[in-house]
C-alpha cells in the first residue's frame, strides 16, 4: 500500500485529525469505521500513481503494509484506487514512483538506535 504526503509526512490536517507518518512505525487512526466509504480510517492506495491522485502536491511517498483482512476497499465508479485501514506499518520511504530510496547514514543510525536488542 502507498501513501503520498507532503514534506512534513502528516495527513488528516484538513479533517482536524493530523496523523504523523514515520518510517518503521505503526500508524493508527482513532475514528475507525469499517464501512467501505471515505471517512473513518487511514486511506491508502494500491499503487503510487493512484496515491498521488489524492494528493497531487505530494513530495514524499511511503510504502506501507497492513493485514490483508483489515483492508477495506473503497469502490467508486466500479474502481478501487484506494482503501482504508485502522492501522498500518510504514515500511519505507520511496521515490514518487515507488522505487526504493537508498538509506542515508542518518536513517540507518536512527533505525539502529530505535531497535531493542535482546541478549541471550
Amino acid at each position: 500500500l502507498w501513501k503520498a504526503l507532503g514534506a512534513d509526512l502528516t495527513s488528516g490536517e484538513e479533517f482536524g485529525r493530523p496523523v504523523k507518518w514515520e518510517v518503521g512505525q505503526e500508524v493508527s487512526c482513532d475514528d475507525w469505521n469499517p464501512t467501505p466509504e471515505c471517512g473513518g480510517g487511514l486511506h491508502l492506495s494500491p499503487h503510487p500513481y493512484e496515491a498521488i491522485m489524492y494528493r497531487e502536491e505530494a513530495t514524499r511517498m511511503l510504502k506501507c503494509s497492513a493485514t490483508m483482512s483489515d483492508i477495506v476497499p473503497i469502490i467508486y465508479n466500479n474502481d478501487s484506487d484506494k482503501c482504508k485501514v485502522k492501522s498500518v506499518r510504514v515500511i519505507a520511504e520511496t521515490n514518487m514512483d515507488g522505487t526504493q530510496l537508498l538509506a542515508s547514514e542518518e536513517m540507518i543510525d536512527d533505525l539502529i538506535s530505535s531497535m531493542e536488542f535482546v541478549s541471550e
